[in-house]
C-alpha cells in the first residue's frame, strides 16, 4: 500500500473519534434504555394471564370439572355408607366433602412475592447485559483502532470496518426467561423440587426436571 492510500492524520483523528465518542458512547447511552426494555419484556411475561375459556384447553377444563364432581359424589356416597354401617341415618349431621374446581390463570407468578423476586433478577440481569455491552464495545473499538494503525488502513478500508461494527441489538440479546428463573432459584436457595426454602412456589418451566420425571426421584434419607 502506498503512503498516499494510508489515512491522513485528519482522517485518523476522525476515525478514532468515531470509535471512542460515537460508537462506544452510543452503545453505553442506548444500552441503559435497552436494559429497561429487556426488563420490561420479562415484566410483560410475568403479567401474562391465560383465560379459562380459551379453546386450547377447553377439553381439559371440562375433564377437570367432570372428574372433580364425580370424585365429590363418590366420596360423599362412601360417607353415607359409613354412617349407615354405624346405624346413623341423620343426614343433617353427616359430614361431607366439597371438592372445588379453580382455574389458576398465571401459574407460579400468581404469587406477588414470586413476581417481585423474578422482577428484581430481571432488572439486575438487564443492567449486567448493558454493562457487558459497553465493555465489549470498548474492546472492539480498541481492537479496530489498533489494527487500523498497525495495518496502515486506507480511508475506504476504515469506513468499511466501521460499517461492520456490531449493533446494540447484537451486543444486548433478549433476556432468557429460563435463566432469570434459574438465577432466582439459586439466589433464594430453592430445594430440588423448585420450592423456595422457607416457603414459595415451584418452578413451572417446560423441560425442567425432565430427568427426575423420566427416572423417578428417590426419597431422600
Amino acid at each position: 500500500m502506498s503512503a498516499s492510500e494510508v489515512m491522513t492524520p485528519a482522517q485518523r483523528r476522525e476515525f478514532d473519534g468515531f470509535l471512542s465518542k460515537h460508537y462506544v458512547r452510543a452503545i453505553k447511552a442506548r444500552g441503559e434504555a435497552r436494559a429497561a426494555q429487556l426488563a420490561a419484556a420479562v415484566e410483560e411475561e410475568l403479567a401474562q394471564k391465560y383465560e379459562e375459556n380459551a379453546a386450547q384447553w377447553a377439553e381439559a377444563v371440562e375433564i377437570a370439572k367432570k372428574e372433580i364432581a364425580e370424585a365429590e359424589q363418590k366420596a360423599n356416597d362412601r360417607v353415607r355408607e359409613v354412617f349407615a354401617e354405624h346405624g346413623l341415618h341423620n343426614t343433617k349431621r353427616m359430614p361431607s366433602f366439597q371438592a372445588r374446581y379453580r382455574w389458576w390463570d398465571r401459574g407460579e407468578t400468581f404469587d406477588s412475592d414470586r413476581r417481585q423476586e423474578l422482577r428484581k433478577v430481571a432488572t439486575a440481569q438487564a443492567k449486567l447485559i448493558a454493562k457487558a455491552a459497553t465493555a465489549k464495545a470498548e474492546e472492539i473499538a480498541a481492537d479496530v483502532g489498533g489494527r487500523a494503525l498497525t495495518e496502515q488502513w486506507s480511508w475506504d478500508r476504515a469506513l468499511a470496518e466501521l460499517r461492520e461494527l456490531p449493533t446494540l441489538d447484537a451486543l444486548m440479546p433478549p433476556l432468557d426467561s429460563k435463566e432469570v428463573h434459574r438465577i432466582a432459584r439459586e439466589e433464594h436457595k430453592t430445594d430440588r423440587y423448585g420450592f423456595l426454602r422457607g416457603g414459595g412456589w415451584p418452578e413451572l418451566i417446560p423441560g425442567e426436571n425432565e430427568d427426575d420425571e423420566a427416572e423417578g426421584v428417590d426419597d431422600e434419607e
